[in-house]
């Protein structure tokens, strides 16, 4: 006989696990009354003495350590406005003016702790803190060592007589820690100091805060403190995909020293691929081969499968240094000027422009950008005017040092080029009648201008906006340029492939009549477009980006700022 059946008289029948037979007999009935009355009782006696156990928690909590708590909280808080420091366990905060607002806002009561634990929010800020690293950001920061170590004594009943200060201590941690966390998500890291408070967002933030806990949704609320910029929401997605799947080492393989021995270089290049997640437990060379073309394909280079010297350097990079490279990036992000709904956006090592329309890209053309010895700068401005077929008045830099030697080498320079020569007062000057040879670069008085037409080195269109430093964005008749994997080939102006499509872009979102860019163009004469409204335009620096799937894209670091910002980051990191 089965589990859940019994023989009777009347046969085999089926027993419910909770309510007895299907088929019952009156005995069976009075005995499954009496078992359920039984059940009932137990279930109202125990919930009886849970909920009078909860109540009375809570009334101690109400009536007897909320009051001592909040003359201990405020005690505390008044020695900090005297001094402005509080250290607990070792650990110095930083935040105290803040705090200090935000437990007045509570009118001195716990935000992050019930009785003798962490309450929600103090959870979820708890596990924010803890995966601080999804955000470009350090765990170690925000006290996660010692708050997780004081929450464990705070459960402990035969710590009672350190109660108040415990939770005191866990109190004001965690209040320090979110609003330092808050601080460096919206900011990004800065120097805590005088500057800092006179900072209106900075000086918000107990408000913040206190808003946060009496919201609906802490965690989003939080983390909103967080830019909505398209590149950055990419990036720190991007970040956190990293995180979860590479282990951070500094451990680093170095694939220069193994070329001289081909077998030694792919076995090395095999293991940084595998440390990277490009790659998993499969040394086929076919496989090798194609991890290392899609490797090149997420570091802007041709994923030709070569180890050629950029991927060379690409790959001799430990998983912490990058992860420290997406820090740096997302604090680069963080602190620039936060852009308007309609923007071009530039970024230098990637080599790309971006159109961006209500925080969403619209289109993305191929640029090239300074050299090494005159890089592009990066800039805050809005593009004000468009110039067809423009002629290119010749920096006086560029006229002395390179111009000038290409006259005295070759006597048809100038005319195969187009170019004119002006005098002091810019009237034109016959320069066949100039004896080059004796006019040095140090008294070279003169003005160089190339007319319009397709040799032109600004090309047929020409994007003007204001900066301190005479840079454009240009076309160029050297479209075979833009094919190649690095591209600083400029004096620092900004060449863009199909600028004449960008243009006319601009035209019919700017100007309330449409003007015909390619037909200006046709003409071969020279006009100015003065924009009506104008568009922002931001020039910046930023190493590696995200895509909308949460994939990295590196690029090489071409002026070597990285290089010299991540000292200056880590310093002020380590703060």
């Amino acid at each position: 006989m089965t589990t859940g059946e019994r023989k009777t008289n009347q046969g085999i029948h089926t027993i419910s696990p909770f309510y007895g037979y299907h088929d019952l007999t009156l005995a069976g009935k009075i005995v499954r009354t009496t078992v359920m009355s039984i059940l009932i009782m137990v279930m109202f006696i125990t919930g009886t003495n849970y909920n009078k156990r909860y109540d009375e928690e809570h009334s101690i909590e109400d009536q007897i350590i909320l009051p001592e708590f909040t003359v201990h909280l405020k005690e505390s808080l008044k020695q900090a406005d005297d001094t402005f420091h509080i250290e607990i366990e070792g650990e110095r905060l930083h935040m105290e003016r803040l705090t200090g607002r935000f437990y007045f806002l509570r009118d001195f009561h716990p935000a992050f702790t019930t009785y003798n634990d962490l309450n929600e929010e103090g959870v979820m800020l708890l596990g924010m803190i803890e995966n601080a690293r999804f955000y470009g950001l350090e765990p170690e920061h925000y006290h996660t060592g010692i708050i997780s170590s004081l929450q464990q004594k705070l459960q402990k009943p035969d710590l009672k007589k350190e109660y108040m200060q415990i939770r005191k201590d866990i109190e004001l941690l965690l209040t320090d820690a979110a609003l330092k966390f808050m601080m460096h998500l919206h900011s990004g890291y800065r120097s805590i100091d005088s500057c800092l408070f006179s900072d209106p967002y900075i000086m918000s933030l107990p408000e913040t805060l206190a808003a946060a806990l009496s919201g609906s949704n802490f965690r989003e609320s939080i983390l909103s403190c967080q830019p909505d910029f398209i590149e950055y929401v990419r990036l720190r997605q991007a970040t956190e995909k990293f995180i979860q799947r590479v282990e951070l080492s500094d451990n680093w393989v170095e694939v220069y020293e193994l070329k001289k021995d081909s077998v030694s270089l792919w076995n090395g290049i095999g293991e940084v691929l595998e440390r990277l997640g490009y790659m998993v437990n499969d040394t086929g060379y076919v496989s090798l081969c194609n991890a290392l073309k899609s490797f090149q394909r997420y570091h802007g280079l041709e994923p030709d499968g070569i180890p050629g010297n950029n991927t060379l350097e690409a790959l001799s990079q430990s998983t912490l240094y990058r992860f420290r490279i997406l820090a740096l990036n997302l604090d680069r992000l963080r602190k620039q000027q936060q852009p308007a709904s309609q923007l071009i956006f530039i970024n230098i090592p990637s080599y790309n422009l971006k159109v961006i329309k209500e925080n969403k890209i619209e289109n993305v053309y191929q640029v090239c950008v300074g050299t090494t010895y005159s890089p592009t700068p990066r800039i805050d401005g809005s593009i004000q005017q468009i110039v067809i077929n423009p002629e290119w008045n010749v920096p006086k830099r560029i006229a002395r040092n390179e111009i000038l030697p290409r006259i005295k080498s070759d006597a048809d320079y100038l005319k195969r080029n187009n170019f004119k020569v002006l005098d002091e007062n810019m009237n034109a000057v016959n320069y066949e009648e100039i004896d080059w040879d004796a006019v040095s670069s140090d008294e070279f008085n003169y003005y160089i201008r190339q007319n319009p037409g397709s040799g032109n080195a600004l090309g047929e269109v020409k994007l003007v906006f204001e900066n301190p430093y005479s840079v454009y964005l240009h076309d160029t008749p050297s479209k075979s340029l833009f094919s190649k994997d690095i591209r600083a080939f400029s004096h620092g102006c900004v060449r863009v492939q199909n600028l004449d499509e960008l243009a006319d872009y601009l035209v019919q979102q700017l100007q309330p009549e449409y003007t015909d860019i390619k037909e200006l163009i046709h003409r071969g004469i020279t006009h100015k477009i003065d924009l009506i409204n104008t568009i922002p335009l931001q020039i910046r620096y930023i190493t590696c980006e995200g895509d909308e799937r949460g994939d990295l894209y590196y690029y090489k670091d071409i002026y070597g700022l990285d290089k010299k910002e991540i000292e200056d980051f880590l310093k002020l990191v380590s703060v």
